[in-house]
C-alpha cells in the first residue's frame, strides 16, 4: 500500500461506539504463511491523533508488514482516543509461537521534525520465537518524546521480546539520529526481554541530547543478556532528573553497555551534564556491564550516579575519558577586609 500526497495526510477521528476498531488507521497483517505487505507513506506533514494507528502483525510464519514513512516537513503521533483511551502511534509484531515463526518487519520514519506525544507510542515487538523488527526515527532538526496519556501512561518507543520461553526471538534495535533529540515528562526509550532472545541495542546518534522529568533511555533484559545503549551526541548531553540504564533482573547474561562518545573516531561530546539523573550498567546473577564516556567536560551533582554493578556476579567497568578541570588557578585570593562594610560607611 502506497500514499503520496503534496500536502498533508491526516488520520484523525473515532466511532460513536468505544470499540478499538472505531479508531482510524490502516491495518496490515498475515494471519497463516504469505507475509504481509509494505506500508508506504508520503508527504509533507503526516499526523496521527485521536487514538489512530498503523497496525502490522504477523500471527503465522509469514513476515509482517513493512512500515515506512516520509514527510519533508513533520511527522506526529498525539494523544488517545477519548472514549476508551487506544493510543496513537505504530504496532509492529509477530505472535506465532512455533518454529519457523515469521520475523515482524522494520519501521522507518524520516522527517525535517518528529514528535511523539501524550501518551502516542511507536512499538516492535515479538511474543514468539520470530525476531522483532527495527525501529529507526531520522530528523534534520528535532525528534521530541515528551507526555503521558490521560492515565499517567507515559509516551514511549519501545521495541520489545515478550515471550518468556528460552527460545524467544530475539528483541528489534531502536536507531534515532537528529540534530536534537528530546525525551521528557517521563517518556522513554527502551529496548527489553523477558525470555532468552537478546533485548535490542539502542543507538542514538545526535547533536544534542536532553532527557528531563522523570525520563528515560534504557535496555532491559529478564532471562538474557541486556541490550547496549550508545549515545553518539556532537554537542551536549544533558540529564535532569533522568537516566540511561541497561539492567539484567534474572539471568546470567551480562549487563549491557552504555557508551557516550564515538570509540571509532575517538571523540566524545562537548559536555556530558547529571543533574539529579544516573547512568547504570547492571545486573543481577551475571556480570555487570560496562559504562564508557567520552567528553571534553564532565559535570556531575552530587546526587547523580554512575555504575556499573552485580549483586552476585563480577562488578562491571566504569570509565570517564574528561580532562582534569582545575579552576584554582583561576581564582584570586581577596583580602581579608574585602567584605568590611565600614570602609563604606560616612563617619558623620
Amino acid at each position: 500500500v502506497t500514499l503520496k500526497a503534496a500536502e498533508s495526510v491526516s488520520f484523525a477521528g473515532e466511532s460513536s461506539k468505544a470499540v478499538i476498531s472505531g479508531t482510524s488507521g490502516i491495518w496490515i497483517f498475515t494471519g497463516e504463511a504469505g507475509d504481509a505487505g509494505k506500508l508506504t507513506i508520503e508527504a509533507e506533514n503526516i499526523s496521527f491523533k485521536y487514538g489512530s494507528y498503523i497496525n502490522s502483525s504477523t500471527y503465522g510464519a509469514g513476515k509482517g508488514g513493512e512500515v515506512s514513512l516520509k514527510a519533508s516537513e513533520s511527522i506526529s503521533f498525539d494523544g488517545e482516543s477519548s472514549k476508551i483511551g487506544v493510543r496513537s502511534g505504530i504496532w509492529v509484531g509477530t505472535e506465532y509461537e512455533e518454529e519457523g515463526a515469521g520475523d515482524a518487519r522494520n519501521i522507518a520514519i524520516e522527517a525535517k521534525n518528529i514528535s511523539v506525544t501524550d501518551g502516542a507510542g511507536i512499538n516492535s515487538g515479538t511474543m514468539g520465537k520470530g525476531r522483532g523488527g527495527e525501529i529507526t526515527l531520522k530528523a534534520l532538526e528535532t525528534i521530541t518524546i515528551s507526555g503521558t496519556d490521560s492515565n499517567g501512561n507515559p509516551t514511549f518507543v519501545f521495541a520489545g521480546s515478550y515471550s518468556t520461553s528460552e527460545n524467544a526471538g530475539a528483541g528489534g534495535k531502536v536507531s534515532v539520529s537528529a540534530q536534537k533529540l528530546q525525551i521528557s515528562d517521563k517518556g522513554f526509550i527502551s529496548t527489553s526481554s523477558k525470555g532468552g532472545g537478546q533485548a535490542g541495542d539502542i543507538s542514538l546518534n545526535v547533536g544534542k541530547l536532553e532527557i528531563q522529568g522523570g525520563a528515560s533511555v534504557s535496555s532491559d533484559a529478564t532471562n538474557s543478556g541486556g541490550g547496549r545503549i550508545t549515545v553518539d551526541a556532537k554537542d551536549t548531553v544533558y540529564l535532569s532528573d533522568s537516566s540511561i540504564t541497561t539492567n539484567v533482573a534474572q539471568g546470567t547474561g551480562k549487563g549491557g553497555d552504555i557508551t557516550i562518545g564515538n570509540p571509532d573516531t575517538g571523540t566524545g561530546s562537548r559536555f556530558v551534564i547529571l543533574n539529579r539523573s544516573h547512568i547504570q550498567a547492571n545486573a543481577q546473577d551475571g556480570d555487570g556491564g560496562a559504562v564508557f564516556i567520552q567528553t571534553e567536560n564532565f559535570l556531575k551533582s552530587a546526587d547523580s550516579k554512575v555504575t556499573a554493578t552485580s549483586e552476585r556476579g563480577n562488578q562491571g567497568t566504569v570509565k570517564i575519558d574528561a580532562p582534569d578541570l582545575d579552576i584554582s588557578s583561576g581564582l584570586t585570593i581577596l583580602p581579608g577586609n574585602f567584605f568590611d562594610a565600614t570602609r563604606w560607611v560616612s563617619t558623620p
